[in-house]
């Protein structure tokens, strides 16, 4: 992953211009006229005189893009001074172009006196600005102050030199480059040796605590090296002064461009090249523009292209990438100031993509999935996605757990997900509320894992080889058996055993049932029958004849077809099915609501054609 980063941050100087190898200082310098808001330069000027360097007064010009070496700007923080006697004046009132002037460039010379000492006494130039500045700085802060009031224009203030005629900026003098370049490695030298590059593999000055991500902490003995001393933690991680700055904007440019939502998680999705194949990582850079551009056009994705359950789903233009790139997504969270990982998945291939895009596309062609009432104005088709998955799950380490193994192909305990859909599913029938959408969303999220082939076998009753034979039933009006066995083999993927259908057959036809007491009676007594789905084989086997029992007292059995049907597969399933508590109540609360589910025909699967009219 450091490496892809710093391949990026090799690749964004490319796109901005900056040759690594050849200026190094160009990495360093932040964007002054930053918004365009500050277009003017408010020049200090200095000149050689016989008696030595002095203050002459303060001048404005416009600000040069092409002057930024010259500039020599460098953000250092909110506060204080930054790395160089150059900053942008904050606000156009007098007392902001005060404060600019007392925080950014007085303090500068102060940290100056105070840090770098060796500097002053080493260097004629840096010894004679700081005291041409210390004997003139209330006269060079009134000048300013008086120079930015007569000027609506905003802008920066910096340092400028006339020597012998000729006008000087700070990046046309060799002492300042130098104390910039040095300066901004100051905070690494603590942890730093001579020794190789663990990127670029040159040897040099190496620093130990350089990664703009915390993959590992010098603070905690266990992540040491050479002895458990942190003087020596370059060994774990020593990386050369240009790979540095390629990594930090590398991360600046993951942070800035490379960040989308999953299922609501923030995540930033790296890509890298086999071979670092430049090329190859320009072309998918050239993918993720166009993405940004279409994103920010408002350009809505179709349903069918985010599998992430969010509006920012780049996964589907990135699943027909050739298998020279890979993905890595990085999961993360931000506590106050910390980082934290919550997941690192790597080396997910584009034709991975392509699987899980195929198996969403599969599991919503099914025609019972198709126009749904999700609210009194929005009717849809239920879709997968894996939001709709990880609303089964009660923290994100366990939701994260599943999308790791989806995406890496590994087996999925298909127990745990039932638990999960269970817990969810009883809370709702208990409280009597509407569960259909539910209830679909958590079958297609089983069907897509079944149809990814990662749900691991929970063993028990064992598979189908063949159909039911529906020969000895009365099959001559409307062919309900036959259209039953057809919903079955639809789905054959996991309501895959005799007990399973009859299981869920048990649950079509006590939902018929509550249907006509609702009617009837206003009310729904059978389901106290049901023991708030947690009922065992035994309970379910018992069912049946209640539920055909009661009908007869309605004289509304309409369903003795279906009772036949469900009969047979109890015959055939036998006894000790091997099913868990809630393998059984999930295929029974399938069968519960979808109980008027249609066939393509339009034709009902577990209705007759008296009640269906």
């Amino acid at each position: 992953m450091i490496e892809a980063l710093r391949n990026i941050g090799a690749y964004s100087f490319q796109q901005k211009g900056i040759n690594t190898a050849d200026n190094s200082i160009e990495i360093l310098l932040d964007e002054v006229n930053k918004g365009g808001n500050y277009a003017k330069v408010y020049a200090i000027n200095f000149e050689e005189t016989e008696a030595g360097l002095r203050y002459k007064d303060v001048s404005i010009e416009d600000w040069d893009k092409k002057k930024t070496l010259k500039y020599l700007y460098r953000e250092k923080g909110s506060q204080g001074a930054h790395y160089m006697p150059t900053a942008r004046i904050a606000g156009s009132k007098e007392d902001d172009v005060r404060k600019t002037f007392e925080n950014r460039i007085e303090k500068w010379f102060d940290r100056l006196k105070r840090e770098h000492a060796q500097w002053l006494k080493n260097s004629a130039c840096f010894q004679n600005l700081y005291n041409a500045f210390i004997n003139a700085k209330d006269s060079i802060e009134y000048d300013l102050v008086k120079l930015r009031m007569q000027y609506e224009d905003g802008g920066f203030v910096t340092l400028v030199f006339n020597q012998g005629g000729e006008k000087k900026y700070l990046g046309d003098i060799n002492d300042f480059s130098t104390y910039l370049l040095e300066f901004s490695q100051e905070k690494y030298n603590e942890v730093s040796s001579h020794g190789v590059c663990c990127l670029c593999h040159n040897t040099g000055k190496v620093f130990g605590n350089a990664s703009p991500i915390t993959f590992y902490s010098l603070d905690k003995p266990g992540y040491i090296a050479g002895g458990m001393k942190k003087e020596n933690g370059y060994k774990n991680f020593p990386l050369c002064f240009e790979c540095l700055l390629q990594l930090n904007e590398g991360a600046a440019y993951m942070q800035e461009l490379l960040g989308f939502r999953f299922a609501g998680l923030r995540y930033y999705l790296i890509p890298e090249t086999v071979y670092n194949d430049p090329v190859a990582l320009d072309e998918i850079m050239n993918i993720y523009d166009s993405f940004r551009r279409e994103s920010e056009g408002k350009v809505s994705l179709s349903q069918a292209q985010r599998i992430s359950g969010d509006e920012d789903d780049i996964l589907s233009a990135l699943q027909d990438v050739n298998d020279t790139v890979s993905l890595k997504f990085l999961f993360f969270q931000k506590q106050s100031n910390k980082f934290v990982i919550l997941l690192l998945m790597e080396d997910i291939l584009p034709s991975r993509l392509q699987t899980l895009f195929a198996a969403k596309a599969g599991v919503e062609n099914h025609v019972v999935f198709k126009d749904h009432k999700f609210s009194a104005k929005l009717i849809q088709d239920i879709q997968f996605n894996y939001g709709v998955l990880r609303r089964l799950f009660p923290t994100i380490k366990g939701f994260l757990e599943i999308v790791d193994k989806t995406f890496k192909n590994d087996k999925v305990d298909q127990q745990y997900i039932l638990e999960l859909i269970m817990d969810r599913l009883r809370g709702l029938f208990n409280d009597n509320r509407y569960m259909k959408i539910d209830v679909l969303q958590a079958f297609i999220c089983l069907l897509f894992l079944s149809e990814l082939g990662v749900l691991k076998s929970m063993g028990g009753d064992l598979m189908l080889t063949d159909n039911i034979n529906v020969s000895g039933i009365d099959t001559t009006e409307e062919s309900l058996a036959i259209r039953v066995d057809g919903f079955f083999q639809e789905f054959n993927s996991t309501i895959d055993s005799y007990a399973k259908k009859a299981i869920f057959l048990t649950g079509v036809l006590a939902q018929h049932l509550l249907a006509i007491q609702n009617t009837d009676r206003g009310s729904t007594p059978f389901r106290s029958q049901l023991k708030g789905l947690k009922m065992k084989e035994a309970d379910v086997k018992a069912l049946l004849s209640k539920i055909q029992q009661k009908l007869e007292e309605y004289g509304k059995n309409y369903y003795r077809q279906l009772e036949k049907t469900a009969s047979l597969y109890y015959l055939k399933a036998g006894n000790h099915w091997g099913l868990s508590l809630d393998e059984i109540n999930f295929y029974f609360v399938l069968g519960m609501n979808l109980n008027d589910a249609r066939n393509k025909e339009d034709i009902p699967y577990f209705k007759v054609k008296k009640e269906d009219e």
